[in-house]
């Protein structure tokens, strides 16, 4: 499919990892076409981890707003791995 063959493109030249945080009852994107483009950018050799987290309210979409307490954690966990400090 185009999008994709456009992560997977992209993934060829980026040089930095990326964590993919989606919500499984996402309505925008769904819960399998967040996986798809994981998939084409890892198979682009681009480095990403994708969590999955549990649906929250009636749209996970919204999940950056309102369940900072279940991505926050992933974020601060995903950047000390790389070597940054990271408050408690």
């Amino acid at each position: 499919n185009v999008i994709g063959n456009a992560w997977r493109k992209m993934a060829s030249s980026a040089q930095v990892p990326m964590l993919w945080l989606y919500w499984e009852n996402d309505k925008f994107w769904g819960r399998d076409v967040p996986r798809d483009w994981h998939q084409a950018w890892v198979d682009g050799k681009g480095q990403a981890e994708f969590v999955s987290l549990p649906a929250h309210g009636s749209d996970g979409h919204l999940g950056f707003v309102l369940d900072r307490e279940h991505w926050q954690p992933h974020v601060k966990a995903y950047l000390q791995n790389l070597g940054f400090p990271v408050q408690p």
